[in-house]
């Protein structure tokens, strides 16, 4: 990722991160000076790394994802954390 965030013409906007590397994503993230979503540091891991300028943010939007589909299938749309 260091590559990718030194070449600022690559206009990079954000990373979707998989197993097994969303544990570091927050590790990495918070070695950067970044922020860490409160989700996603509850959880432990993060999934998806927004660049902004020369700041990163990690979110987990996993868990959103999950509820959303359980809670839709119950039919409660009120279910998010």
């Amino acid at each position: 990722m260091d590559n990718v965030l030194s070449r600022g013409w690559l206009d990079f906007r954000g990373f979707s991160v998989t197993i097994p590397h969303k544990e570091n994503a927050i590790e990495y993230v918070k070695s950067k000076k970044g922020a860490v979503d409160q989700l996603a540091a509850r959880i432990g891991a993060a999934n998806t790394i927004v660049i902004e300028g020369s700041k990163l943010t990690a979110y987990n939007t996993d868990c959103a994802g999950a509820l959303d589909t359980i809670t839709s299938s119950l039919g409660d749309q009120q279910g998010r954390p």
